[in-house]
């Protein structure tokens, strides 16, 4: 008898160390779920263009100089999605896919408090019976693009990660190639805009999302103007 209570005993203390141990688990796995979910919303504002969203945009960076390169977080965030676009060779595509790989699972009282992000793009797939049995080639990661911390109970993005990028010549490359403030500016208490000529049968993706961009800087500087306002 005092052998069956011994073996009933330490059958309910394993199965109390799996159960904390699982828990452990799966609250260490959400949190680390959490990680991807900031870059994931980043790239989603990206996606919809929501350049000038203060709101949508302060809950995910610690602030809007985020960029380890100069210019306006609005403006830097387009060049960026277009040079991901072009080293992928997915610059007509109107929608794509983001896959995301940290350099290490964040746990707790470790001092590896900084995750170095990396990021790869590809068009999704049409979805068929073929697709199913289609061999998926390793995906192109480009390396710690994002750095992510963990800052008063919420984990954002510290830094985006350009000058030691291969993205670096084509950033300052589309940067210079789109000219934004070229047709919009704003001196003192004048708003100038340059003509635009809009060929809307043979517009690209890149021309869309260019002029899109601009028809938003031109709405929020005239929403800023008489009364100055935040702007990323």
């Amino acid at each position: 008898m005092k052998n069956i209570g011994k073996s009933f005993i330490g059958v309910v203390t394993l199965l109390g160390v799996c159960f904390v141990v699982l828990v452990t688990y799966v609250s260490l796995l959400g949190e680390n779920n959490k990680i991807d979910s900031v870059v994931d919303s980043f790239f989603e504002n990206m996606q919809k263009q929501r350049y000038f969203s203060i709101e949508d945009n302060q809950n995910i960076v610690i602030s809007f100089d985020v960029f380890d390169i100069g210019g306006e977080y609005s403006e830097n965030c387009l060049f960026l999605e277009l040079a991901l676009l072009e080293k992928y060779n997915i610059s007509g595509a109107f929608d794509y896919k983001i896959q995301i790989k940290k350099n290490h699972f964040w746990i707790p009282f470790t001092n590896k408090s900084k995750i170095h992000i990396d990021v790869s793009l590809e068009k999704p797939e049409d979805s068929n019976i073929f697709s199913f049995f289609k061999k998926s080639r390793q995906p192109e990661f480009l390396n710690n693009l994002f750095t992510v911390e963990r800052k008063n109970g919420r984990w954002l993005i510290t830094a985006i990660n350009i000058q030691d990028s291969s993205l670096f010549k084509s950033f300052n490359r589309i940067r210079d190639n789109l000219n934004i403030d070229g047709y919009v500016s704003f001196s003192g208490t004048t708003l100038t805009v340059e003509p635009i000529e809009i060929d809307t049968k043979n517009i690209t993706n890149l021309e869309r999302r260019k002029l899109n961009y601009i028809f938003q800087k031109l709405s929020q500087l005239i929403e800023s103007a008489g009364h100055p306002i935040e702007k990323p």
